[in-house]
């Protein structure tokens, strides 16, 4: 700024992690519910189904699923499905998934059932049935 007191700082490992332990019915093209926030540094925005990217950049983005019927769940941007992020959940397992992708600020990340059919999201114990972390790495 004028009194040459501006700095710069970087948004590089700011992190998001949430989770849900609610059992719920996705229906196709749905987003999960992630009701609980573990850790938020760095300004995300944390709405029940999706997250919003505080800046633009490149971020790590682990996420599972636990279903109690099979299907196909995927993390999408925008509303768009992001390349290579589709996985397929059933019986129960936990089914994760790492991936790096570019992010504009801004941008709304979620997780969402890619099945023609509706899934049922539980890890049939009570447990963790969703999580979603992301980390922005530069």
């Amino acid at each position: 700024d004028a009194s040459g007191t501006a700095e710069w700082r970087s948004m590089a490992g700011t992190l998001f992690s949430g989770y849900t332990t609610i059992n719920q019915v996705v229906p196709f093209g749905g987003q999960v519910l992630i009701s609980n926030v573990q850790v938020n540094t760095g300004g995300y925005t944390a709405l029940p189904t999706a997250i919003i990217a505080p800046a633009t950049g490149v971020y790590k983005i682990t996420y599972g699923v636990a279903s109690t019927s099979s299907g196909s769940m995927e993390v999408s941007v925008n509303g768009v499905t992001a390349t290579g992020t589709t996985i397929a959940v059933k019986n129960s397992a936990l089914v994760s998934n790492t991936v790096m992708l570019n992010l504009n600020a801004g941008d709304v990340v979620s997780i969402r059932n890619s099945s023609f059919v509706p899934l049922t999201i539980s890890d049939g114990a009570g447990g963790t049935a969703v999580s979603l972390n992301i980390e922005k790495l530069q």
